[in-house]
């Protein structure tokens, strides 16, 4: 990874212009550097963590996680992808079990 080693006034302004919906590209045009320079100062500032609007849902996740409900039941209560629940998981330091929620096999399997 390259870091950039700028101003702090560069690297506000590129996430800015970013957050305001440009390309890199664009970016770099308005900045006289490369897309590529643009990317990379974008992806050093390190301060600012991508925020999505699940991250408010991480603690909820957790919680519903550990009254019972499976990763798979809370992706489909709050329409969201399973990937994003267990990411969440993660960040609040929860490994999912991922047989939890499956029958045993004796339940799955019938016997003639």
């Amino acid at each position: 990874m390259i870091i950039f080693r700028g101003n702090i006034e560069k690297i506000q302004l590129v996430r800015e212009l970013k957050e305001k919906g440009m390309t890199f590209e664009e970016i770099g045009r308005q900045l006289g550097i490369t897309r590529q320079r643009a990317s990379a100062i974008f992806r050093s500032d390190m301060q600012a963590p991508s925020i999505t609007k699940w991250n408010l849902y991480y603690k909820t996740f957790a919680e519903e996680y550990n009254n019972g409900l499976t990763s798979q039941k809370i992706a489909e209560k709050y329409n969201c992808s399973l990937y994003t629940v267990l990411k969440a998981l993660k960040k609040e330091g929860i490994t999912a079990n991922k047989r939890r929620g499956r029958k045993p096999a004796r339940e799955v399997i019938s016997t003639p």
